[in-house]
């Protein structure tokens, strides 16, 4: 959710005002702040916290996709 351009928000945003039907897992190594929340109930396919194993990805990945 931090990078040096631009927010993880703000890229998120832009994202799904590309095309809408995008499915997007947020990550972060700060925590699941406040905003993480917002953006889930705006439609963001889930959360990690950094770090994970690489299986807690494919499973994300898998429920995001409707497999979970």
């Amino acid at each position: 959710m931090v990078m040096p351009e631009k927010s993880g928000r703000q890229t998120y945003k832009e994202i799904k005002a590309i095309k809408a039907e995008t499915k997007v897992i947020l990550c972060s190594g700060y925590g699941k702040e406040h905003y993480i929340q917002e953006l889930i109930e705006e439609g963001a396919a889930g959360f990690l916290q950094k770090p994970f194993h690489h299986m807690d990805l494919v499973n994300k990945i898998k429920e995001a996709m409707g497999g979970g």
